[in-house]
């Protein structure tokens, strides 16, 4: 008779009971009822508002393009929808306009008039799909032109307000828009009025869309009453195992940092003098034992800015605070994006995780698709497939490279332009290209080491690895992941800051 084993999460999905359960209305309620638990235990503030949406779904799968619709809008109006109000309205004050904007409601018909106009566009391009035949590179050269214009331009103050406040507003949208005008042509398109309710979904309203188009969610939509309660099935499941990773998270944030908090820090853990202090609520309850080996190391941030002023940590901490961050890192991003896969799933749309097993990664190239699944999927679809299909057809490394290069350097550096448009709005257009030169040196190094990782994968496909080749093969990965690092951030007065940590990892400096 085999022992049954320990799980860290149930496989509800594989137990056809709990199958049968989910789709009763009890059941239902039941799963809805334990998911909310969780997301309140995961810290997500509007937890109940997100409960309200889960039951209308499960209530009424068969309509939860509606219900999607619905629940976007409502959310973007009463939800932490993030528009940059305040400096929006700080552009209309110092443009004469007394126009103060403090919430999405207030804003609504700015946000209006701007998808009217991407609508608009949209249309034309299926109309007239033999003169436009290129929307998103059309769209992309006249946002970044529009950029120019109302950096340097010699305009009235108010309409060049107007200007950086439609591209404010439509770099929120940008990328639901080109999706958009990627499947609009398609003969089994959704309309743009359903299409609409994707765009900046209640589950992750943020420039990212997750999962990709509305054309990727109907492909993976629940088509039965079975499937949509396996679908909700795994995404509770996902969201438990999420948990368990906010778990390590919390303890690694602990050990190697000193300090860590739960349940939107009520429940707070720090190091102080070797004794591990409990508060909740901001009030001292008591001391407990320390964990073995605890540390106090400072964070990233301090570490570089030690470097940047002269006065660097030892090289050997410096390895351990660019190590610990790392980790911590990898872990926030797992379990924060499980909550967002767990909630799609919930609504009834099987999805991919967008974090899934990066250390196990054995080469650069696969890191890269383990570790942020939509986003290397937006740049694929986007930069690419157009390079790759289009350029040096009987060049096949070349092709390789160039359409490697277009995605991971070209589109990685557009993508993070776009959406930090404030350092152009402040800075102009050319100031803030040089302000983001840290960035353009990130993103070159990681595009011709994703192409080597591709192009050396194909080599040693073709013979075996040894096991002690197999076991390094992560740690190389995860060493040059971890001290690219260093570079992502661009938000500095020069790259010699971000060089002076780095040189301050190795003794001979």
């Amino acid at each position: 008779m085999t022992q049954p084993r320990f799980l860290l999460v149930p496989q509800l999905d594989l137990d056809e009971k709990w199958v049968a359960l989910a789709q009763t209305f009890p059941g239902k309620f039941l799963l809805v009822a334990g998911f909310s638990g969780l997301l309140f235990l995961h810290e997500i503030s509007y937890w109940w508002l997100l409960s309200i949406y889960l039951l209308a779904f499960s209530a009424w799968p068969e309509k939860r393009w509606g219900v999607l619709f619905a629940a976007t809008w409502s959310f973007l109006l009463v939800g932490p929808t993030d528009f940059h109000w305040e400096r929006i309205s700080h552009l209309f004050i110092s443009a004469g306009i007394p126009w103060e904007i403090h919430n999405s409601l207030a804003g609504l018909p700015l946000i209006l008039l701007t998808l009217l106009i991407a609508g608009g566009y949209i249309h034309l391009s299926q109309r007239c799909p033999q003169r436009l035949r290129r929307p998103i590179l059309v769209l992309t050269l006249f946002f970044l032109g529009m950029m120019l214009i109302a950096s340097y331009a010699p305009l009235p103050r108010t309409i060049t307000a107007g200007m950086w406040v439609f591209l404010t507003l439509l770099g929120q949208y940008y990328w639901f828009v080109c999706f958009t005008l990627k499947e609009c042509r398609s003969p089994q398109a959704l309309s743009f009025s359903r299409q609409v309710g994707q765009y900046l979904p209640f589950w992750e309203p943020t420039v990212i869309p997750y999962p990709k188009g509305s054309g990727y969610l109907r492909k993976i939509e629940a088509k039965t009453a079975r499937d949509f309660a396996i679908c909700q099935l795994k995404g509770l499941k996902l969201l438990i195992w999420a948990f368990w990773l906010k778990l390590f998270y919390f303890t690694a944030s602990l050990i190697f940092f000193g300090q860590a908090g739960l349940l939107f820090d009520r429940l707070l853990l720090k190091n102080e003098s070797g004794k591990i202090a409990l508060y909740w609520g901001g009030r001292f309850l008591r001391e407990i034992s320390a964990l073995p080996h605890l540390t106090q190391l400072p964070r990233f941030e301090s570490a570089m800015n030690m470097a940047a002023t002269g006065n660097p940590l030892p090289w050997q901490m410096n390895w351990a605070v660019l190590l610990s961050d790392f980790l911590c890192f990898l872990l926030y991003v797992a379990f924060t994006t499980h909550i967002v896969i767990a909630v799609i799933r919930m609504c009834g749309f099987n999805a991919l995780r967008n974090t899934y097993r990066p250390l196990e990664s054995k080469t650069i190239a696969e890191f890269w698709n383990r570790y942020f699944y939509y986003f290397k999927e937006l740049l694929v679809e986007f930069f690419f497939y157009p390079t790759f299909f289009r350029y040096f057809k009987k060049r096949p490394v070349l092709r390789m490279y160039v359409a490697t290069m277009a995605a991971a350097f070209f589109g990685n550096f557009l993508f993070h332009f776009i959406r930090d448009i404030w350092f152009v709005v402040e800075l102009g257009f050319f100031r803030a290209l040089f302000a983001f030169h840290t960035y353009f040196i990130y993103s070159f190094v990681l595009g011709n080491m994703i192409f080597l990782s591709q192009w050396r994968q194909e080599k040693v496909s073709q013979m075996k690895m040894g096991v002690i080749s197999r076991w390094l093969a992560p740690v190389r990965v995860l060493g040059f992941y971890c001290l690219l690092t260093i570079f992502v951030d661009f938000r500095r007065e020069s790259i010699s800051e971000n060089l002076a940590f780095f040189l301050s990892l190795f003794p001979f400096s």
